[in-house]
């Protein structure tokens, strides 16, 4: 999957980890896909973490919220130890991206971490909304319940395109989701090459 002239990054004193988030987590191929996006990390130098890879005990868990409490500290504990996080913003369930994954991406930015993001998604979120929930008053840019809506331009809601933005990462928007990912992976690999861990 390596593109011919991409560099693989190369550290004398370890690989840098790259949590790959994302709502890849509930789809029905989940070890396909994590055993893919590992492999293009391994083949650019990388070592890439899923969430499903977070030390993680349930045993002593007494009920659901337990379960739930425990993964997302063990997520959180995963993410501080990686050097950098890749996300897939993809619509999930809605107009928007998974609510999980934005806020791996927010708690990955505010650790100070390097943040990339792609989408398979090429339609621009206000044209989302437009056709999820009714048209959009231009003059105004109020929905059909009066509420406020983005009319930026962007993938997704600013925030998250703003967070990669401000960072020389724009979102990448590709209907090839695994394309999208690589793309992720050789601006990562560019970044770590021109400013080492």
């Amino acid at each position: 999957m390596k593109r011919k002239n991409a560099r693989a990054y190369v550290c004398p004193c370890r690989k840098p980890k790259v949590y790959l988030a994302g709502p890849d987590v509930f789809d029905k191929n989940l070890n396909v896909r994590a055993a893919n996006k590992k492999q293009i990390c391994a083949d650019y130098g990388l070592e890439g973490k899923f969430p499903l890879d977070a030390a993680l005990d349930l045993s002593t868990c007494q009920s659901p919220q337990d379960r739930g409490v425990a993964i997302s500290a063990a997520n959180e504990a995963l993410i501080r130890e990686c050097d950098a996080v890749i996300a897939n913003l993809t619509p999930f369930r809605g107009v928007s991206a998974d609510a999980g994954t934005v806020y791996e991406l927010g708690y990955a930015t505010a650790l100070g971490k390097r943040v990339f993001a792609y989408t398979t998604e090429p339609i621009l979120y206000t044209e989302r909304v437009e056709r999820g929930f009714g048209p959009i008053d231009k003059n105004t840019g109020r929905d059909i319940n009066t509420q406020a809506v983005e009319l930026f331009e962007l993938h997704d809601n600013l925030m998250l395109d703003g967070s990669l933005r401000t960072r020389g990462n724009p979102l990448v928007a590709n209907p090839n989701a695994l394309q999208g990912f690589v793309k992720c992976v050789e601006m990562l690999v560019a970044d770590l090459n021109e400013n080492p861990l």
